[in-house]
């Protein structure tokens, strides 16, 4: 069993942040908590092919959920930014990284009897970051199997968000990628 990376892309968001909330202030509590990020992993069992409810036509998953990350961040402005300093973000718009991977096997392989420290093959974050050297805040990687199910793997920096903050952005994109208009 092996995941292949195939692409790694910047996906920015759709509507460019207004200059007013372009200086994002980290709470004195989330200064002092950890810099890692914060992994899920979300498993579709044939998500090769998804309907894009605005054109009634067949879109490839991939780019149906590039676009939606693209809407989604427009909302979730921050995560497309960067550390401006110690306490702030810059809401500059650079975008989240988006890695594409394939997988060699089917999902029901896996499922069937799962290795846990593989599980990491479907993340694009390895380990902890530290402030001065994060890059992306947000980062993606979807991972196709043989059999068209997908793998969804997100990180999030844990200094920006926690569950609930992870929970809503994942339930907003979600419903972005199913057409269904906003938030």
């Amino acid at each position: 069993m092996d995941v292949k990376v195939l692409s790694k892309e910047n996906i920015k968001p759709s509507i460019p942040t207004p200059q007013h909330l372009r200086n994002y202030q980290i709470s004195f509590i989330d200064q002092f908590s950890p810099s890692s990020y914060i992994p899920v992993i979300l498993f579709n069992n044939n998500a090769n092919v998804v309907y894009d409810h605005l054109n009634k036509e067949k879109t490839l998953a991939s780019d149906l959920l590039k676009k939606s990350l693209a809407e989604t961040l427009s909302y979730y402005f921050p995560l497309a930014g960067r550390f401006k300093d110690f306490n702030s973000i810059e809401c500059n718009d650079d975008g989240v990284v988006y890695m594409e991977a394939q997988a060699n096997f089917h999902l029901s392989k896996f499922l069937e009897n799962p290795d846990i420290p593989f599980l990491n093959k479907f993340l694009p974050c390895k380990g902890n970051c530290l402030e001065q050297n994060c890059q992306s805040l947000l980062a993606v990687q979807t991972t196709t199997f043989e059999c068209g199910g997908r793998a969804i793997g997100v990180c999030m920096l844990h200094k920006v968000v926690d569950a609930s903050a992870m929970s809503a952005f994942l339930k907003t994109w979600a419903k972005l990628t199913q057409g269904e208009g906003d938030r």
